[in-house]
């Protein structure tokens, strides 16, 4: 009987550390696009609700994503999706990350979700900085 209890915990254990890795979204709602300028003398402010379609997208390139360290790529709010209460901010080089804001949670994208990541802000602003 200990054996077996041993084994469920230990079975729980590695399954709670494998969804602590990725990221989970339980917003039901359509995701936010936020971009404030960011070159000197922009004053670009722009927030554009996404598409159920978007939405869906993005969230399921976000939960693919690996968990990183994000050291070296450079993060800001004002660049970022949002879902409900959870900011992800977009690193604005070529760095393939996203922070989830306000934690120390860093995850690396695919090319494919970075892409079109950075196809959803040269549509609505025009470029990704």
């Amino acid at each position: 009987m200990k054996r077996v209890f041993a084994a469920l915990l230990v079975l729980i254990s590695l399954f709670s550390l494998i969804g602590c890795s990725k990221i989970s979204i339980d917003y039901d709602g359509n995701a936010t696009l936020k971009f404030c300028g960011k070159r000197e003398g922009d004053s670009t402010e722009l927030t554009k609700t996404l598409t159920e379609e978007e939405t869906y997208t993005v969230k399921t390139f976000l939960s693919s994503a690996e968990r990183s360290s994000g050291v070296g790529c450079p993060f800001d709010e004002k660049i970022s999706i949002t879902f409900g209460d959870q900011v992800f901010a977009i690193a604005y080089d070529d760095c393939p990350s996203i922070w989830l804001v306000g934690s120390d949670k860093y995850y690396t994208l695919s090319k494919e979700g970075t892409a079109y990541i950075v196809s959803l802000f040269e549509e609505y602003v025009g470029y990704f900085p």
